[in-house]
């Protein structure tokens, strides 16, 4: 998917997709969150792509999740977890 098609999807995501999946919930210090994290990324890298919306819920509401916990993760982090669950 391209970039476009990433945008376009999440913006008129009525509801969950192969391409979109929400997270009403993520804390980057739980180590129980990241395997269903890791689970959805390497699903949507093993298909056409995707797009992960975090702090809205099933019903695209909006939680009272504060993104900026997970706007500050390193990308180099993100990587070494699905390297650890992924092997």
């Amino acid at each position: 998917m391209t970039f476009a098609e990433l945008q376009d999807a999440a913006e008129t995501a009525a509801g969950e997709s192969s391409a979109v999946d929400f997270k009403s919930q993520f804390d980057p210090t739980s180590k129980g969150d990241w395997p269903e994290l890791v689970k959805d990324i390497v699903a949507m890298a093993n298909t056409e792509g995707g797009c992960i919306l975090f702090g809205l819920d099933d019903n695209v509401q909006p939680t009272e999740l504060d993104c900026s916990d997970v706007l500050s993760c390193d990308p180099a982090d993100i990587t070494n977890k699905i390297y650890s669950f992924a092997r």
